[in-house]
């Protein structure tokens, strides 16, 4: 009998401090619990094909026999794939378990010579990183063919994060909590006990905030709120008639409502439970001469602030080029100074100002021409600079969940949790929402209607919010394409 515990994904990163430890070390935990003979891991080790990566992974794993075959993501870091994959070498094939190298997104020639040097034998599993169909045809067409001769009979993966049983093809849903979808992350044992691979899904039960106390999930309802978007006395009335604690206003689409009209709402949804109210400033960039720039809306808008006495602003970062920043020191100075003059009477009111992350546009490239603002040590650094000019307590971090994990190559360098932990504590609020791709292209701002959804999984969220690495802030669901109220009243349904 052979029983074998499978994890895929692990997305493990350089730092040591992001709840992906957490969740690794609740799979050691269960693996050792369990008594399994040994610890398979299916691909995408590493966030990023690091070798720091590789060693911290290895070492956590202990003294548990481990098993281990490379994903995609592990060669990511070209100068560092050799050590990585040397780190993360294991035998590729123990007692009746074959290891298969898909990490190219395709069999490994040795891979395929050893499949063609395995006789028949019933019961012998194989693990490797990317699901079949998503391999060359040929690669298909020798697996289908292992698998109907008995080779192996039981193929199990990870790679899209998410689970599938399809009979002798398995996938696993991973154990990143960034991005295991369709439920929290997870680990499967396959035990051949009774003549053939039987599959048990165990899932990390507090990457689930289903299983919390109803007193936890409840606080944390009572900091979730919506964006109003374009239509901000629509979603003041919806915010109103369902209770919501927390709204954000768009300055710029909120300014040429009639100042009664807004002051009503804003009562009304006050009088409702309302507490935590945003106002969402314009951006501060350059103009077409290269100077720094402040919109003309700018003083309406911290006029719209101090009359509705909102808690706190959410601000983008400077918009401009990182090497313009950086090669001009006096454009950094100017910028610096611009942003502290416009935001001062904001701190004498009382009112927090968060520096929300930006992400790669669309084509943008991800060297120092693309926009400041979109790693968590950029956030940081301009969130302490205004911090040396307006007061610790005055500025702090507005994390966007959809923009850190949206951000194309830079989110595979930055993943969600390594921005929880770098600036969780720094948190003034919360954007969320989902994105997908349509027809090849990224789509922010999209409904978030589920823990565990199609790009975006909470698990992290939760597991950082639980474990105090966040501070607990007003979160506010940013949608574009239908109201928030919808995505707001899912996730009430769901936790309540």
């Amino acid at each position: 009998m052979t029983r074998i515990a499978i994890f895929a994904d692990a997305h493990f990163p350089d730092r040591p401090d992001t709840v992906k430890d957490t969740v690794f070390e609740w799979v050691v935990h269960e693996t050792a619990r369990r008594q399994v003979d040994y610890l398979v891991g299916a691909g995408d080790l590493t966030s990023i094909g690091t070798a720091a990566a590789a060693r911290r992974l290895r070492q956590k794993a202990g003294a548990l026999p481990l098993l281990l075959t490379p994903g995609n993501a592990d060669l990511r870091s070209p100068a560092e794939t050799a050590a990585c994959l040397e780190i993360l070498q294991t035998s590729q094939m123990q007692d009746n378990i074959v290891l298969l190298d898909t990490s190219a997104i395709r069999l490994s020639p040795a891979s395929r010579a050893l499949l063609a040097e395995l006789p028949p034998q019933g019961n012998r599993i194989a693990v490797t990183h990317c699901p079949h169909h998503y391999l060359p045809s040929e690669d298909q067409q020798l697996l289908a063919e292992c698998l109907a001769d008995q080779t192996i009979t039981t193929l199990v993966s990870g790679h899209i994060h998410r689970d599938e049983d399809n009979g002798p093809y398995q996938v696993t849903c991973g154990i990143d909590p960034d991005k295991a979808l369709g439920g929290p992350p997870a680990i499967i044992i396959m035990d051949n006990a009774s003549g053939s691979w039987q599959r048990e899904d165990i899932a990390c039960d507090f990457a689930d905030p289903r299983t919390w106390a109803i007193a936890e999930r409840t606080e944390w309802l009572g900091f979730l709120g919506i964006s109003g978007m374009k239509d901000t006395l629509a979603a003041l009335a919806a915010a109103a008639e369902h209770c919501v604690p927390s709204f954000e206003i768009r300055a710029a689409e909120s300014l040429a409502l009639p100042a009664t009209a807004l002051a009503a709402a804003m009562d009304a949804w006050r009088r409702r439970g309302g507490r935590h109210l945003s106002i969402h400033l314009p951006t501060i960039g350059l103009n077409a001469d290269g100077a720094v720039s402040v919109p003309v809306n700018m003083s309406a808008s911290l006029e719209m602030a101090r009359q509705v006495r909102a808690h706190a602003v959410t601000i983008h970062p400077p918009a401009a080029p990182v090497a313009a920043l950086r090669s001009d020191s006096s454009l950094y100075a100017s910028m610096l100074d611009a942003f502290a003059h416009t935001l001062a009477p904001l701190v004498k009111d009382g009112i927090v100002i968060g520096i929300e992350n930006m992400h790669l546009r669309r084509d943008e490239p991800a060297d120092e021409q693309r926009f400041f603002g979109y790693t968590p040590q950029e956030c940081r650094e301009w969130i302490a600079a205004l911090r040396q000019r307006l007061g610790n307590e005055a500025v702090g971090f507005l994390l966007d969940i959809g923009h850190a994990r949206n951000n194309h190559s830079l989110a595979s360098r930055y993943n969600v949790s390594e921005w929880y932990a770098e600036l969780g504590a720094w948190l003034t609020g919360c954007h969320l929402h989902q994105f997908t791709v349509l027809d090849g292209k990224a789509q922010g701002h999209c409904p978030l209607k589920k823990l565990f959804g199609h790009a975006i999984s909470l698990s992290s969220f939760f597991i950082a919010w639980q474990q105090g690495q966040l501070a607990r802030v007003p979160m506010y669901l940013e949608i574009r394409t239908e109201p928030a109220i919808e995505s707001y009243l899912a996730l009430r349904d769901i936790l309540s």
